[in-house]
């Protein structure tokens, strides 16, 4: 049997999902014209990224090896259906966040990305912890995998902040509400509660956010990945 291209995957894939060009550019993050190449035989890469077939597997119901070089129209296995790709950014990027989750791709240079389980929000990010102000729990070079749209509700919370000053701080979530305020407490926006970002090394102050000294919360941690060490 003859091995369907890659460019004849995604038009035939695309059309049976009845997408535009340009709807199936923005549910992948790239430009039309990117779909347009893939689309032709003749200008169609040799290789997509990773992230990309991850997630045009995910949108056309088709599995991974579609979008390989070799691949065929064999079955979707499960561990195919039931994995996506989510954006892996490093301290630095972190600008391109918005409160709400929305990641400024286009701006970052060379975007990395990760897979995740099936239960990770479609709107998850991930990013790699920078110092060591929150070990012995976490380190340097870690990855943490935050949901925009998890708020913290205790102190065995871990959530990434930014503060009013744009700096950016990763951090166990304490709330200084009162038991009386609580019912209270956890109506209001998170922006008017007043908590404490506390880290894990001593040697590292806790920051009060309080309405004089406001700080938003880009997310909640969802899952820790740590990272191999090398013994020296």
């Amino acid at each position: 049997m003859a091995i369907v291209s890659v460019a004849d995957q995604i038009r035939s894939g695309r059309l049976a999902k009845g997408f535009s060009q340009e709807q199936l550019a923005e549910l992948l993050g790239v430009s039309r014209t990117a779909i347009i190449n893939w689309e032709n035989p003749e200008k169609a890469p040799q290789n997509l990224k990773p992230h990309i077939i991850i997630e045009l597997a995910r949108i056309l119901g088709k599995p991974r090896s579609a979008f390989t070089r070799f691949g065929g129209d064999a079955a979707a296995t499960t561990g195919d259906m039931c994995r996506h790709a989510i954006v892996l950014l490093s301290w630095e990027d972190l600008k391109h966040v918005a409160v709400g989750g929305n990641v400024r791709k286009d701006v970052i240079r060379k975007p990395d990305f990760i897979e995740v389980s099936e239960d990770i929000s479609q709107k998850a990010l991930a990013f790699s912890i920078k110092d060591d102000s929150m070990e012995p729990e976490f380190h340097a070079s870690d990855e943490i995998i935050i949901d925009p749209d998890l708020k913290p509700g205790s102190s065995d919370d871990f959530v990434l902040v930014r503060l009013k000053n744009g700096e950016h701080l990763f951090r166990r979530y304490r709330p200084r509400a009162s038991r009386a305020n609580f019912k209270v407490w956890v109506t209001l926006p998170i922006t008017s509660q007043s908590y404490d970002l506390v880290a894990e090394n001593p040697e590292w102050s806790t920051v009060s956010v309080t309405s004089q000294s406001p700080a938003s919360i880009l997310g909640t941690m969802v899952e820790h990945r740590r990272k191999r060490r090398t013994v020296t």
